[in-house]
C-alpha cells in the first residue's frame, strides 16, 4: 500500500500538473510568448549558464501564475476528500450533524464563477497577477495542488519544486506546439485527471545545451 501510494500520489500527481502547464500554454499562444518572454528576459538580464533553481523561479511572477492557473483549471486530483464533521458544524446556517463525511470536488470549486467570476472556465494566468487581495483571497479559496492546512500533501512543496524548474527550463530550451490539433488529448477522471495522447512537436532554440 505504501508503495501505491508512493508512486501514485507522489509521481502521477505531479507528472499531471506538469502536463496540464505544458497543454495550457501551447494551447495560449499569448500565454506562451509572455511565459518565454519573462524566462529568456531573466537568463539574459542575469547572464545564466545553468539549469534553473527553485529559487529563481519565485523571481518570475508570470511563471508561477501559469503553474497556477493551470492546476486549478485541471487539479491532479478530482475525487472529493472527504473529511468527518466535528460538533456543533454548520454550513450557511445549516447545521450538519457530528460525524457525516462532507467532501468538495476540487473542479466545481475550481471553476466556481461567484469565485473566479464569468471567465472562470477559461485558462488566464493573469488573474494571479491583478490585484494582491484577489490573489490572497484566490489562494485560500483554490483546491489547486496538495491541498492545505493540517492535511496538506507532504509532498506539495516538492512537487511545485519540480513543476516550476521544469516549466521555467522547457520553455527556455523549447518551442513546442501541440502535434494533434484536432485532438490535442483525452482526459479521463476518476481518482486522478489522467491525461492521454498529449503529443508535442519540439524544436531545440538556439541556446547551449544545460
Amino acid at each position: 500500500m505504501l508503495k501505491l501510494l508512493s508512486s501514485g500520489a507522489g509521481a502521477d500527481t505531479t507528472s499531471i500538473g506538469m502536463r496540464a502547464c505544458i497543454y495550457f500554454v501551447a494551447t495560449h499562444p499569448k500565454c506562451y510568448r509572455r511565459l518565454q518572454e519573462e524566462v529568456d528576459t531573466f537568463y539574459e538580464e542575469n547572464k545564466l549558464d545553468a539549469p534553473l533553481m527553485y529559487l529563481q523561479t519565485q523571481q518570475m511572477p508570470y511563471l508561477q501564475a501559469v503553474v497556477k492557473e493551470a492546476t486549478r483549471i485541471l487539479p491532479s486530483i478530482v475525487f472529493q476528500l472527504l473529511r468527518h464533521t466535528a460538533p456543533n458544524f454548520s454550513v450557511r446556517g445549516i447545521r450538519i450533524p457530528e460525524g457525516t463525511p462532507i467532501g468538495i470536488s476540487p473542479i466545481a470549486q475550481n471553476k466556481d464563477k461567484d469565485i473566479w467570476g464569468p471567465d472562470a472556465n477559461d485558462s488566464r494566468p493573469e488573474r494571479w497577477l491583478e490585484d494582491e487581495a484577489k490573489t490572497k483571497y484566490y489562494e485560500s479559496a483554490s483546491m489547486t495542488f496538495g491541498g492545505s492546512g493540517p492535511r496538506m500533501c507532504v509532498g506539495r512543496n516538492i512537487a511545485l519544486v519540480e513543476m516550476h524548474k521544469f516549466l521555467g527550463q522547457f520553455v527556455r530550451q523549447f518551442d513546442f506546439e501541440i502535434a494533434n490539433k484536432a485532438r490535442p488529448w483525452v482526459v479521463e477522471t476518476f481518482w486522478f485527471a489522467y491525461q492521454r495522447d498529449l503529443y508535442c512537436d519540439l524544436t531545440p532554440r538556439n541556446f547551449t545545451a544545460i
